[in-house]
């Protein structure tokens, strides 16, 4: 009997209420397993269950006689595989090869295709040549190269690292000059950072030419036989946006603002891009940009995006975990959403300036705001914090939603007044 949800490397709360639900639903008793590797269990990112639904196994991902005896005597119960941050990816690409004869997965190429951006271009280039913008992969080696590498590209250019995600490490250039000093910046800090967040790949970086327009991004679900389906979008505003340094996510807000006509061409690029890496059996979080009507992939990664639970149930009521593991359990069907119900907003905090972080104000004020649904710190006191295009992510977010929209977007305005996130001087 078929009634083992297997997680890679962390569980969220939605995920645990996912399998208490569907255990009501198929009339079994749904018990989790969580494979976590033992190096990212000393992590900030790792993240237990304490309710009981899950049992924890900490194993070694790159033993594979030790993933064999894990996974053995219990493929062929399994229900689901669900993976839910990026660098957890790579752990899901190593168990993949004991499971594809057993329960839908992804393949490996698929995976590495989908987190390795440098290939993620290749693919999408090869499918279609619109859906991406001219780029090229660089190493530290080629430097001496650049001018001939960017020859065939325009000012300005985006660097980018191929195998991070949030943003780290992403900075605009206008000019060669500023595009050396970026390059031989991040490469002296590259191989520390794919280290300390996991980072996918050999490290590398990615140049681009910058894409001039209004970010969006979807969550689709990506059924085992290839069919997509996709999540009303979400329109993002970057700190880049709003005249901050970095591309971080600023703000993320519900509903998009879009067209039908503009929601048609998303959709149909959304859809090419998983097309493109032969991705099936997983959530495919999606970003894209509107050039002036024309749709270009930022990226896609194989997982539920980043805040995308919180929005999508506060604007839309879809239980997006539930739905992650629905579309690919036999019997269960994802349960879309049929309109907005209310209006949500989501943002990215960070330090005003780099430093170690001492103290957290005006949390508790925001809280206090009507529409407040959260307002979290994600790191602690005493520890380093850089700007996004220097390594870290967010320091702390906060969550608005309510059927009146002028007092989430005041409220979320008067939280950003509130909150302040202070640092002392970093020691040299």
């Amino acid at each position: 009997m078929k009634n083992i949800i297997l997680s890679i490397d962390r569980i969220e709360p939605g995920l645990v209420r996912a399998c208490r639900k569907i255990s009501r639903q198929l009339g079994v008793q749904v018990k989790g397993i969580s494979l976590v590797d033992k190096s990212f269990k000393e992590t900030t990112d790792y993240l237990a269950d304490s309710t009981g639904v899950f049992e924890e196994i900490v194993c070694d991902f790159n033993d594979a006689d030790e993933l064999a005896k894990i996974l053995e005597p219990i493929k062929d119960q399994i229900l689901a595989v669900q993976c839910r941050i990026e660098t957890g990816v790579q752990d899901l690409a190593k168990v993949v090869p004991f499971l594809q004869d057993s329960v839908p997965v992804p393949t490996p190429k698929a995976l590495e295709a989908a987190t390795v951006k440098s290939l993620m271009r290749e693919k999408m280039r090869a499918y279609d040549e619109n859906l991406v913008p001219k780029f090229r992969p660089i190493h530290e080696d080629q430097l001496e190269s650049l001018e001939e590498i960017i020859a065939n590209m325009d000012f300005p250019l985006i660097v980018k690292p191929s195998g991070l995600n949030s943003s780290i490490l992403v900075t605009k250039c206008e000019d060669i000059d500023s595009l050396k000093e970026t390059l031989k910046r991040s490469f002296a800090v590259l191989h520390e950072i794919y280290e300390k967040e996991r980072g996918s790949g050999e490290p590398e970086l990615l140049i681009e030419e910058f894409m001039v327009g209004d970010m969006y991004s979807t969550d689709a679900y990506v059924t085992p036989n290839g069919e997509v389906l996709c999540l009303p979008p979400v329109k993002v505003i970057t700190s880049h946006e709003v005249g901050l340094s970095g591309f971080y996510g600023y703000e993320f807000q519900i509903p998009d603002g879009l067209n039908l006509e503009e929601l048609h061409g998303l959709y149909q690029t959304a859809t090419a891009s998983v097309k493109a890496l032969q991705l099936t059996s997983c959530t495919a979080h999606i970003e894209l940009y509107n050039c002036r009507g024309k749709w270009k992939i930022i990226e896609l990664g194989p997982r539920i995006g980043g805040h995308r639970e919180d929005l999508y149930r506060e604007g839309y009521d879809v239980d997006h975990h539930y739905n992650d593991l629905a579309s690919r359990i036999e019997g269960l069907q994802p349960v879309m959403p049929t309109g907005l119900i209310k209006y949500a907003i989501c943002m990215d905090l960070y330090p005003k300036h780099e430093g170690v972080i001492s103290g957290f104000d005006g949390f508790e004020a925001a809280r206090e705001l009507a529409t407040c649904v959260h307002a979290k710190e994600h790191t602690a006191i005493g520890e380093p914090f850089y700007s996004a295009e220097n390594g870290s992510p967010y320091a702390a977010d906060a969550l608005f939603s309510g059927k009146d929209h002028a007092q989430v977007v005041a409220d979320a305005a008067r939280a950003r007044e509130l909150i302040r996130i202070n640092t002392l001087p970093l020691k040299k």
